[in-house]
């Protein structure tokens, strides 16, 4: 039974982790200073020259290590489908993007400053975010005729769609001034496909464990029953033997008798 509390345990850490991070992408963006949630980009909060930054940044190196986790616990719920490993590299991607974002984090808003580091953090927000939208699509081949499942497939699909706009939402200037709100709504999409997705794989490794317990209590309790069952047999007929040698001996003894 190790084996299904520890992928329940995974899954958990992708229930925790997605909401760890939205609290900390929110807390972060209202404490501060000269911020503007509405307006400015989560990354702009894990600049050199914001004060939470250490927060925002520790929050990413938590979230890796949850959903490093919880990249076996998918990969159980999976191993008999051939596609668990690619469902499983996307996830790995996406947790090396995620740790590299505290790493690599966005160009200070300075003259002069060095903007080489924000095209690589652009690149590193890339292999955060893009694997697991394919995570989401793979998830969906997998679990689309699962009843169980389909709920979170078809979110999957709609968390896809919804978040299309997303490489464009610093480009537009019609959109410019709720560019940070439109990037939560999108990571709060993604976030709850994960955790629901995560929730629901989690009840479901429970029902497997209660059904294998149950299997093996049974089978503890018949393997138990048949030797003593046996043993009543065997008592019964030694008994019936005995009785029926005393019944033949006094028999003998009439005759003689006789």
């Amino acid at each position: 039974m190790g084996k299904y509390r520890f992928t329940r345990f995974s899954l958990l850490c992708g229930i925790l982790a997605p909401s760890m991070m939205f609290a900390v992408i929110i807390v972060v963006g209202q404490i501060t200073p000269n911020y503007d949630p509405f307006r400015e980009t989560i990354s702009r909060m894990g600049t050199s020259e914001s004060p939470y930054a250490a927060w925002l940044n520790g929050g990413y190196i938590l979230y890796s290590s949850l959903i490093a986790l919880t990249v076996y616990g998918f990969f159980l719920s999976f191993r008999h489908d051939h596609r668990a490993r690619l469902l499983a590299a996307l996830l790995g991607v996406h947790v090396l993007g995620a740790t590299l974002l505290a790493v690599i984090p966005d160009a200070p808003n300075l003259p002069g400053a060095d903007h080489s580091s924000l095209n690589s953090h652009n690149i590193v927000s890339a292999l955060a975010y893009l694997p697991l939208i394919g995570a989401a699509f793979v998830f969906y081949r997998i679990n689309m005729r699962v009843a169980t499942l389909r709920v979170a497939a078809v979110l999957g699909l709609v968390v896809i769609v919804v978040n299309l706009p997303m490489p464009l939402i610093t480009r537009i200037d019609a959109i410019s001034p709720i560019s940070g709100l439109l990037q939560r709504l999108f990571y709060a999409a993604t976030f709850s496909w994960l955790a629901l997705t995560s929730w629901l794989l989690f009840r479901r490794a429970g029902l497997v464990a209660a059904n294998t317990e149950g299997e093996q209590d049974k089978s503890y309790r018949i393997n138990r029953t048949i030797p003593t069952v046996l043993s009543d047999l065997s008592y019964t007929h030694r008994h019936d033997s005995a009785i029926d040698l005393w019944r033949h001996g006094e028999e003998d003894r009439k005759i003689s008798e006789r």
